[in-house]
């Protein structure tokens, strides 16, 4: 294992928030936290000025578009002490169920409330009647006439594609995230963002140098 040196700062300066009632008021370390209440999530919303209190030297796995709490990468039960997981996710009222699906967890973890896209910038993010499809992207009107509701097979892309609000959100970079929040370098890496990967990894450049493992979700037909 790659032993980083930490980024560390003093216990006056870290201003990362940790989950609900476990928020200490002397701002401790996520390791201190844990080894006094139990494991601790973290999570910051940026734009900040805020360090994320994690360990740099263990395995990082970062996974953009965790509503759920989830990532792409194969839970490995016997090495989760070893492993920080950051999620990413651009609808903040999304927090509180991400957290609470990683509450259990033996990884470190940590949140980030930010839509990455290629840069910095203003984008529309659209939520839909399934929340797991939302996307900074419209969804095709033409791939949802083609799906039908017969006995639940696509039942959930005609209808689920609907788009019930809009939100204006502020995108970051990957690049700009790391270099700004103090998260770790990814070692794996894996976006699910309904169609706007692409344009992610076009904002990506110091990122992906780490990278070991990239898992990436395709479409093969236009559906945003």
């Amino acid at each position: 294992m790659i032993d980083r040196p930490r980024k560390s700062q003093p216990p006056s300066k870290r201003r990362s928030h940790l989950v609900g009632e476990r928020c200490p008021p002397d701002f401790r370390s996520a390791a201190e936290v844990a080894a006094v209440e139990g494991l601790a999530h973290d999570f910051i919303t940026l734009p900040t000025t805020e360090k994320a209190p994690i360990t740099m030297s263990k395995i990082s796995v970062h996974h953009v578009g965790g509503r759920w709490g989830d990532d792409s990468f194969s839970k490995l039960e016997l090495f989760e002490s070893d492993l920080v997981r950051v999620l990413y996710e651009a609808d903040e009222d999304a927090i509180q169920t991400m957290q609470e699906a990683r509450r259990e967890t033996k990884s470190e973890l940590l949140i980030v409330a930010a839509c990455l896209n290629d840069g910095p910038g203003e984008a529309t993010l659209n939520l839909t009647l399934n929340l797991g499809i939302n996307s900074i992207l419209e969804p095709s009107a033409a791939m949802r006439n083609r799906c039908k509701n017969i006995s639940g097979v696509d039942r959930d892309w005609q209808e689920g594609t609907t788009v019930v609000d809009r939100r204006t959100v502020q995108t970051t970079a990957l690049d700009d995230i790391l270099a700004d929040s103090g998260a770790p370098s990814s070692d794996f890496l894996s976006l699910d963002t309904q169609g706007s990967e692409h344009a992610i990894l076009t904002g990506v450049a110091n990122a992906l140098k780490s990278v070991c493992g990239l898992i990436v979700e395709v479409e093969f037909v236009e559906m945003y």
